[in-house]
């Protein structure tokens, strides 16, 4: 349905809207068989040919359109698809202007020319923007500079951001501010930036199956690259208590992370070993402070009053911990 509507459209020579309904069957048909022919008929779209319509204020203004003189304003000309310079040259002045042909849409270009230099200020609401001034980029947003007086066409561009084109006239000896208001592009998600590793609070606890319970408080270390972590605690249950020693390898790093996980505890009236795996739910952040939910359970074995046993352990446990990121 989605191709029939995109020729359909093509066919009526609305090849913006045809592009569109093109894209959105390849996106939904990832195995299309004709998705290299439908791709390159994308990229056929965007580049189609479409006239140009340039006038200019004033009289006897030469028109140059990419370094090449094709007379005196008004003039027609039918342009491949594409970014294109367009200069305006007389006696008072000169007016310069850049603009894209697509999907075979005509324009309509007016240039004002002008004699003398003018103050162009640009601001953004994007960190960082670039800024491209009649095809030159220039510098980042805030820019502010002197520029000849006439036409001028600026695109403001971010990463993650929509890109702003803009004409303004800039009079001679005078200011001209350009605002750009640069949007975010369509389901837009923003990343979520990386972990670093840090000491966090570890509090665990569950049944030996067979032989009791044990709870566990400590602190632990988890890596930069969230791949490994060990912690240490002080263990307490009716077996009798000690030390922990426990080192978590993750498997993913996402917030679903399965582990295998090895553990010693030893201490007064008990010491065993296990390994095994666990899961353990990465939650999100809130003020700096993170909760990460785990169980886990394995084979080990032990013993207690002189006396050796094997368990099969069931754990659960939060991390409290600081979720600092990286800029």
């Amino acid at each position: 349905m989605l191709y029939n509507i995109a020729a359909s459209y093509e066919q009526l020579g609305e090849l913006r809207s045809a592009a569109s309904y093109y894209q959105r069957y390849l996106d939904g048909s990832p195995s299309a068989p004709d998705r290299t022919k439908v791709t390159a008929k994308l990229t056929e779209l965007r580049d189609r040919a479409a006239p140009i319509t340039i006038s200019a204020e004033g009289a006897a203004v030469t028109i140059v359109i990419d370094g090449d003189r094709v007379g005196t304003a008004p003039v027609t000309r039918r342009l491949p698809g594409g970014p294109h310079q367009i200069v305006g040259e007389s006696a008072s002045g000169r007016a310069t202007r850049v603009v894209t042909v697509e999907y075979g849409e005509p324009q309509t270009v007016r240039l004002v020319a002008a004699s003398g230099q003018g103050t162009l200020v640009i601001s953004a609401n994007a960190p960082n923007a670039r800024v491209t001034i009649d095809g030159v980029e220039v510098g980042t947003a805030p820019w502010s500079g002197p520029v000849a007086a006439g036409t001028h066409t600026v695109i403001l561009a971010a990463p993650d951001y929509t890109t702003v084109e803009r004409t303004i006239d800039v009079p001679a000896d005078g200011t001209a501010q350009i605002q750009g208001a640069l949007g975010r592009p369509l389901g837009y998600v923003a990343p979520t930036p990386p972990e670093q590793g840090g000491s966090h609070l570890v509090v665990e606890t569950g049944p030996y199956l067979g032989q009791g319970y044990l709870i566990a408080i400590g602190v632990g270390y988890r890596a930069t690259s969230q791949r490994y972590e060990l912690s240490s605690s002080f263990a307490f249950g009716n077996l009798g208590y000690g030390w922990a020693l426990r080192g978590r390898l993750f498997v993913a790093t996402g917030v679903v992370r399965p582990y295998i996980v090895g553990a010693v505890n030893y201490g007064y009236g008990m010491s065993s070993a296990y390994g095994g795996g666990g899961l353990l739910l990465a939650t999100g952040r809130d003020r700096g402070i993170r909760l990460d939910y785990f169980v886990e359970t394995g084979y080990g074995g032990g013993s207690t009053g002189g006396e050796s046993y094997r368990f099969v352990p069931i754990m659960a446990g939060v991390s409290l911990r600081l979720a600092r990121s990286q800029p």
